[in-house]
């Protein structure tokens, strides 16, 4: 089982240069850290912190001096459940221009 670790423990272990195992696990609640296969960072109360996205918990990551990401566990993760979707501007959901409408004003 493992250790619950607060957030500021987490940083002084990464400024020690003491992390040598990162592991971010995705749930229906958020993401959460793992450190050295020993701890997972909590919050006060001693719970698994969750970051909201992905990204935040990257960042964090890498703010406390973290180079790479051994293990990222997507399996209770289902982007179907995120209420954001990320559109591409060629997918049918992007705006077009309409037809016959011009993006250059009629010079007179």
């Amino acid at each position: 089982m493992l250790k619950p670790l607060l957030i500021e423990g987490g940083r002084l272990l990464g400024e020690a240069g003491a992390i040598t195992y990162a592991r971010v696990v995705a749930s229906p609640s958020g993401f959460t850290v793992e450190l050295n296969n020993t701890f997972i960072v909590a919050n006060r109360q001693k719970q698994p912190r969750y970051f909201s996205r992905s990204d935040t918990a990257f960042r964090w990551l890498q703010e406390i001096g973290v180079k790479a990401v051994n293990e990222v566990d997507l399996r209770d993760w289902a982007l179907a459940d995120k209420p954001e979707q990320v559109t591409s501007p060629t997918s049918r959901n992007a705006k077009q221009p309409r037809r016959g409408t011009s993006k250059v004003a009629n010079k007179k």
